[in-house]
């Protein structure tokens, strides 16, 4: 089980772009690259966003089902430690309804599919499946 929380914004073509709120699994990601005894340079980026290592190369990574998908450069900085970008994330789920995955999703919470912008409180629920040949 994993959480997301985050918006679903204004859409101006057929794309879909949602914004992470500090919260949910997303907000525990140096946490668990410490329980894991690992370098968190490996997994996060100068401007502390999480790098394609860890969006490719992590089980929590693939589950999450917001992929960056856009970098918006912000003008000016209101202070001098902000990102100049801002990052815009899009759905992409890794690990579905198939039986040839690792991981298979059997629930998602209503506000997940939500169609209109607003906020997003995603708990999302994957079995293991054991059926998975790797």
């Amino acid at each position: 089980m994993i959480s997301w929380t985050g918006k679903k914004l204004e859409q101006s073509n057929s794309e879909e772009y949602y914004q992470p709120i500090l919260g949910g699994d997303m907000a525990n990601v140096k946490a668990i690259i410490s329980i894991a005894e690992k370098d968190p340079k490996e997994f996060i980026q100068n401007n502390k966003a999480l790098n394609s290592n860890f969006w490719e190369n992590t089980l929590l990574g693939k589950m999450i089902p917001f992929k960056p998908a856009v970098y918006v450069k912000i003008q000016d900085a209101i202070k001098e430690n902000d990102s100049a970008y801002l990052i815009l994330f899009e759905k992409r789920i890794d690990y579905g309804s198939q039986n040839d995955q690792l991981l298979k999703l059997v629930y998602v919470s209503p506000s997940f599919d939500r169609k209109d912008p607003g906020s997003v409180l995603a708990v999302l629920v994957y079995e293991v499946n054991d059926q998975y040949k790797d």
